[in-house]
């Protein structure tokens, strides 16, 4: 990323959500991430901890999300999310709320925490664009399969959107 000389840096990937009642994002919604925590599963099952310099937690680009959310509101998008970012996919309804618990998050990635922290340690403005493609839980790999290109194509279409509409594809 600083070896780019980027001046900005959009993860375009895609999430699962964490069933939160009426406010789970429905499959083929884009959210553009406010919020990204990195979660180890272990330290919320209290077998370990993270020491003090660890980074957990991840801010987007006020400026970049907010033109980003712009765009969406001609889509269906969502308000700006907070994203859990574990190191594997969560298949346990139980763990699933466990993390909500903890971080407040509606959306789950395992990717754009770690391009977030280079973006932030490059300098460069970040921002992430995420489809949602599956229920975070037991089905959530199976309906993956089935939803991921369509929530991918969303969201790309967003970030096209934002490029026009800004006039700059750098």
């Amino acid at each position: 990323i600083a070896a780019a000389r980027a001046g900005r840096v959009i993860f375009v990937g895609t999430a699962g959500v964490y069933p939160r009642g009426r406010l789970t994002a429905a499959i083929g919604t884009v959210a553009v991430a406010a919020e990204l925590h990195g979660v180890s599963t272990a330290a919320l099952r209290g077998e370990g901890y993270l020491p003090e310099p660890v980074v957990v937690v991840a801010r987007t680009s006020d400026g970049l999300r907010a033109a980003l959310t712009a765009c969406a509101r001609a889509a269906p998008s969502r308000p700006p999310d907070t994203v859990a970012c574990p190191l594997a996919i969560t298949r346990s309804a139980k763990l699933g709320r466990q993390i909500v618990a903890a971080t407040g998050a509606t959306l789950e990635n395992l990717e754009a925490f770690a391009v977030a922290r280079a973006a932030t340690a490059a300098g460069i403005e970040f921002a992430a664009v995420l489809g949602v493609a599956n229920r975070v839980g037991p089905a959530g790999h199976r309906e993956w399969r089935t939803h991921h290109r369509a929530a991918s194509r969303a969201a790309c279409r967003l970030v096209a959107r934002f490029l026009t509409a800004t006039g700059r594809a750098t």
